[in-house]
């Protein structure tokens, strides 16, 4: 796509390039959706692994 105006001179946008910033973006949102997904599993993981039905040390249920 060129961009000429009175000083710059554009360069041709090539196929090539277009390519590879698509399959670059794909490739960085499927990474970046797995990562959300392994996080969300990760904090379930840890909250069901929590007793939350006794009090924390130190504590009674009265303090």
């Amino acid at each position: 796509m060129p961009c000429n105006t009175k000083f710059i001179e554009g360069e041709d946008f090539g196929p090539i390039s277009a390519a590879f910033t698509l399959v670059f973006g794909v490739c960085m949102l499927v990474q970046f959706v797995g990562m959300v997904i392994h996080r969300l599993n990760t904090l379930l993981h840890i909250a069901a692994d929590r007793d939350i039905k006794r009090p924390s040390r130190g504590r009674t249920a009265n303090q």
